[in-house]
Parts: C-alpha cells; structure tokens; sequence
C-alpha cells in the first residue's frame, strides 16, 4: 500500500515522499523491508529504544512521540514523522492497513457492539453473540475467552481481553473477510485508555455500547475510581454508538446515562431502580436458572434462562436490550436466551462421577471482590444449610493489590470453609499474596492455606464432606497457571477429575 493512501486513511496528516508500504507493527522484532515502526511508549519500556533495530531491520519509516534518541539513520531512507499519540497512530493505522479498500469500495462492512464494565463483559457479549446468531447474523466475537467466527474459534496470540491492535485489527479483518455481520467485543479499560480502539470508525458503524457495572479493578492501573470510571465513560463519549445500553442501577451507570448522545436504553433490577428496562416478577430456580418479566415502555416479554446466579437477570435485560434494539426480533432473542446455558469459567460446574463424589464443584472466573460476592451469593441461595460452601482462591500477582485483603474480607464473611492458595501469582511470591488476603479475612472462618494450587483442589476433593459445593474462583476458562513469569499448561478440570478417581479409590481401598 502506498504511504501516502495509508496515513491518509489513518486520519494522521504526513508529508513524506511517497513510497510503498509493506507493513506496520510496533515491535521491531517483526519489522521487515518497508515496514512502518511506531514507537509505542509503554509503562515499561520505551520503543523508541528500538528504532535503531526497526531500522536494521529495514523500516522505511518510524512513527513516534519524540524524535527517537540515539537513531542513527546517516545515508538510510528512512523518515520519521511525529505524533501527539503513538498508541493512537499504531491502531489507526492498523485499521487502516486492513480496511482502507473496504472503506474507498463504500461497500458491506460489519456492524460493531462494544460491552465494557468491570463484570459481565464475557457473558454478556456471549449472550449478544448467541442472539444474534439465532437470527441468522454471521457474528464474530472477540473477548476474554477467545475469538469466534461462527461459532469456529480463531486464534488470537497475546490473550488479551482487547488485543493489542496488530491483533484487533487483523482478526477483525479475518472476520469481515469471513461474512461478519455484526462483530462483538469486549471493550477492557485498557484497551480504552491505551488507544486500541482509536481505528474502530474505519472498521464499521459502531451500532451500540453496552454498560455492565463499575466496581473496584485494575486500580493498580488506574489512578482510582474516578480514572477508571472515566476511561470507560470515553466509549460513550468518543465513539458515539447509535445506541447505548446502560445498566442504571449504580451511580456510574446514572453518570455514563446522562453523558449519552444517540438512542439510550437503561436497565436494572433493582426493585427501585430508575430503568426503563426492568427485570420484575423475578424467580429464582437455583441452579436450573432465572426467570423475570422483562418490562419496557415498548415491549413485555417472559425471559427465561438456564444459567444460574443473580447477575444472570442484568445480564441477560442488556444482551435483550442491545440485540432488539439492532433488530432482533424479540421472541427470537427470547428464545435464544432460553436455551442459553452460560460460558465456560462462568459458575460451570464440573460434571463429575455422582457415584464418586457427592458434592459439587464449580469454576468461576471470579476475580474482583464484586465478583466474588455475587459468586458467593449466588451460590448460597440454592445450596442447602445443611451443607458447606467451601471457597478456594487467591489473587494474581503484580496486579492491584487493594483488593486483596477485600476479597479476604469477602470470603471469610460468606463462605463456610477457604482454602487461600495460589491464582497466577506471576514474578510476586505466593506468600506476600496471601498475606495481602489474610490481612482482610476474618480467621474466625475456618481455613487453610497451601499456596499450590493444584494441592489445593486435591485437598478441597479430598477432605470434602457429603454435599459440600466447593468453588474454584479466579481462574474460570484459563488452562495455565503463571509463575514466575512462566506459564505451564493447568486445567483444573483436569485436576478435579483426577482428585475424584483418586479419592474414590482410597475410600473404596482400589
């Protein structure tokens, strides 16, 4: 592509020489013969260290902040041009490398839905994705547990929630390339704050956001709550979808509601909740699901859904919300929903051997304190008094560490039994996590701590008594565990499976 079609479908004003582009990366490892280099800044490491590399490598240009120091470009053809934003620039032009020619045909391109807030994003994209499906719409679907075209996975390298934009945008691309109608996505504060997102307009119209909730996150990030909370509000702001779909029934949800332009739809559950979208007469059937009346100013419809839990309610008013109002017919999403049996690492149970073991065990991604009293609650309401509810989890390393001892608190307070271990403890010792938690647990909950994890669940399975439900929280649909930096291959399914066979042979002397 030539520089001079590329920068100008980047919205980035450019005065070089025009000449032909063969790439753009921001990581000089990748560069090739006519590459263009952006020389992100990161928390850690400046790229503009490795413009010197970029150019070794053949980089026909370097896009950076500043001029890069120490480059020492003497006889070579290459040029620099600055910018207010590299995070901005590497997505715009990514976006643009992938879709400037859809863009100048005036053609088909698929129709965007951004879900961002704390908890939920997973579940609900999941659910859009599943409507919108069951109406006939070739979906993609980018988030936290993968990326799906149809239903078939697509490999997406660096696991984050919102890719980095090499990522973002090529794996959109693939989709639009595939027949996406619509494209789905898990809008994370990082993507937002870091820019990912800045090369979404060419990609196509952004039709509708979503608000699930705000609560306590990667604060070690974000400078505090109100940081957090404004980085999210920028989807609504900046992106101007044609709809926004807001969970009022907090303070920042009534916020982002009032910073709307375009069609707004608030929802709540809350008996005096503020919504125009309501979730009333609402039943609970344990583990067999939630069912509500859903009640707009437009429509009334019975929802049902087989996922069980109290969020499952806020959760499916917004995937209804969202998918009607790009559409969908309603007893088409109401029926999708119906048959909607949740996501993996979200309250899955573990379908164990009942002539083994008799109790429960569920996997939930549960990671935040929010998160892990909705889990806890949820829970309670359909487990027996008789039985216990036994809690294994920990916190991730080198991430925020207020949370800690909240989650401790949370835990101690709502939980039968806690087992504290290990949850990705990466390049921090396990011992300073755990202190972190303990300083908020009240140790007059019985507990113990064995900081393996996978001695953990053999232990939860081991000592577990008749009817226990043991929950596994924290890592929900990951397969690894990081330590060290290093991740090696960890399914606790796998480890459930295993802990059962074992203890059943015990106990019958095999």
């Amino acid at each position: 592509m030539k520089l001079s079609r590329l920068f100008a479908a980047a919205g980035i004003p450019c005065r070089l020489p025009d000449r032909e582009i063969t790439g753009v990366t921001s990581d000089s490892r990748c560069v090739y013969e006519g590459f263009i280099f952006v020389a992100v800044r990161g928390a850690q490491t400046d790229g503009g260290r490795f413009a010197a590399d970029a150019v070794r490598r053949g980089a026909a240009v370097i896009v950076a902040e500043t001029e890069p120091e120490g480059l020492q470009v003497g006889d070579t053809e290459v040029s620099v041009v600055i910018v207010p934003s590299a995070r901005e620039a590497i997505a715009r032009l990514c976006s643009a490398w992938y879709f400037a020619d859809a863009v100048e045909r005036g053609g088909r391109r698929p129709r965007i839905i951004a879900v961002t807030g704390t908890n939920g994003k997973t579940t609900v994209t999941h659910m859009i994705t599943a409507i919108l499906s069951a109406a006939g719409y070739k979906t993609g679907l980018i988030g936290t547990v993968g990326c799906f075209l149809g239903g078939e996975r697509i490999v997406a390298p660096d696991g984050m929630t919102t890719p980095a934009p090499e990522n973002f945008y090529r794996i959109m691309y693939e989709m639009y390339c595939g027949g996406a109608e619509f494209i789905v996505f898990e809008a994370s504060s990082h993507g937002i704050a870091q820019g990912r997102l800045a090369g979404l307009p060419l990609v196509g119209p952004l039709e509708a956001a979503v608000f699930t909730n705000l609560t306590p996150e990667h604060l070690d990030y974000h400078r505090d709550m109100e940081d957090y909370f404004h980085v999210k509000a920028r989807l609504f702001t900046e992106f101007s979808p044609a709809v926004s779909v807001v969970n009022v029934d907090d303070q920042y949800g009534e916020r982002i509601a009032a910073m709307c332009t375009g069609r707004l739809i608030t929802t709540g559950v809350r008996d005096d909740t503020i919504a125009e979208w309501k979730a009333v007469e609402r039943e609970f059937y344990g583990t067999g699901g939630v069912g509500y009346l859903l009640s707009s100013p437009d429509l009334t419809l019975r929802v049902f859904c087989p996922t069980p839990g109290g969020f499952t309610y806020i959760n499916t008013l917004e995937a209804l919300a969202c998918a009607i109002a790009v559409g969908v017919d309603p007893a088409v999403a109401q029926e999708a929903i119906r048959v909607f049996y949740g996501v993996k690492g979200r309250i899955e149970r573990v379908k164990t051997d009942a002539t083994k073991f008799s109790g429960d065990v569920f996997i939930d991604y549960a990671h935040t304190p929010a998160a892990l009293e909705g889990l806890l609650r949820t829970v309670r309401a359909f487990t027996d008094t008789r039985h216990r509810i036994v809690l294994l989890f920990g916190c991730g390393g080198d991430r925020d560490k207020a949370k800690r001892p909240l989650m401790g608190e949370i835990a101690s307070r709502l939980s039968d039994y806690v087992i504290i271990t290990s949850d990705n403890r990466r390049g921090e010792a396990a011992w300073r996590i755990i202190a972190d938690i303990m300083s908020g647990y009240n140790v007059n909950t019985p507990h113990i701590i064995i900081s393996d994890r996978e001695t953990a669940i053999r232990y939860a399975i081991m000592e577990a008594k008749d009817g226990d439900v043991i929950l596994l929280a924290g890592k929900g649909h990951e397969t690894y565990e990081d330590a060290g930096g290093i991740k090696r291959p960890f399914d606790e399914r796998e480890v459930v499976f295993a802990a059962v066979n074992d203890r059943y042979r015990i106990m019958n002397g095999r």
